[in-house]
């Protein structure tokens, strides 16, 4: 992360400070693929810059049309909600996040990619603002130049780490 934020503050705060891409645009207007069951749930989950020695809570469900609801607490912050879909690009899922302002997702996009590890760690890296910086121009043009860069860690920034605290049951 570029400097030091105090802790904790909202996802979007810390993520528009942390070297990360936005967009005015998704990737695509609506999900193209499934829904990930294996991140589903309630996570605890630490930044990846080591001067933020807070933890946060990180509830993922799923809601209507193929999307996510994330939301990331912390003690004595107000939650931030998050909708979330998924796009496809080649084989690797990139999931497209806006933040819900009054009830309504708002603002700018931003881009994550994850990975799970034996259904019980999620580690969450957003999509680098220097790696893309003036190639995303057009939802287009951003999946082209995320594509040509898919395997480069270069592409990203890692943001947190979260340990599972509970599996969503089914019908949830």
């Amino acid at each position: 992360m570029r400097g030091r934020l105090p802790s904790p503050l909202p996802l979007v705060l810390v993520l528009l400070t942390a070297g990360c891409y936005t967009s005015d645009f998704p990737l695509a207007p609506g999900a193209e693929g499934p829904l990930d069951s294996g991140v589903l749930g309630m996570w605890r989950c630490v930044q990846s810059d080591p001067e933020s020695p807070d933890a946060m809570t990180l509830n993922v469900t799923s809601v209507a049309a193929g999307r996510y609801r994330a939301e990331f607490s912390a003690p004595e912050e107000t939650s931030a909600p998050y909708l979330l879909h998924p796009s496809r690009v080649g084989s690797t899922t990139i999931l497209n996040v806006q933040e819900v302002k009054d009830g309504e997702p708002k603002g700018d996009w931003v881009f994550i990619r994850y990975w799970l590890f034996r259904d019980s760690i999620l580690d969450i890296n957003v999509l680098s603002e220097d790696a893309l910086k003036g190639r995303g121009n057009s939802p287009a043009a951003l999946r082209d130049a995320i594509a040509a860069s898919i395997d480069d860690p270069a592409l990203y920034e890692r943001y947190c780490t979260c340990v599972r605290v509970a599996k969503q049951r089914s019908g949830t």
